[in-house]
C-alpha cells in the first residue's frame, strides 16, 4: 500500500489554496476575454469609419478632377487614422 505524505499541510488547505489559484486564473482569462471584445469592436468601428473616409476622398477627387494624386491623399489619411 502507497501512502502519500504531504509535509505539515493540510489536505483541505492544499485543495482551497489550489482552487483559489484557479478561480485568479479563471478572472484573469475572463478580463483578457472583455479586453479582445472591446479590442475587436474598436477595430470593427475603426475600419468602417476608414472605409468612409477613403470613399469621400474618392468623391472628392472625382468632383475636383483629380488635382491631388490618389496616393498622396491617401498617405495622408493613413497618417491621420
Amino acid at each position: 500500500m502507497l501512502v502519500l505524505i504531504l509535509p505539515s499541510i493540510k489536505v483541505g488547505c492544499f485543495f482551497h489554496h489550489f482552487s483559489v489559484f484557479f478561480y485568479r486564473e479563471a478572472e484573469k482569462q475572463k478580463e483578457i476575454a472583455e479586453l479582445e471584445a472591446w479590442t475587436y469592436k474598436l477595430i470593427e468601428l475603426l475600419s468602417e469609419q476608414r472605409a468612409a473616409t477613403k470613399d469621400n476622398i474618392q468623391r472628392k477627387q472625382a468632383r475636383t478632377g483629380g488635382l491631388h494624386s490618389e496616393a498622396t491623399v491617401l498617405s495622408g489619411v493613413t497618417s491621420i487614422l
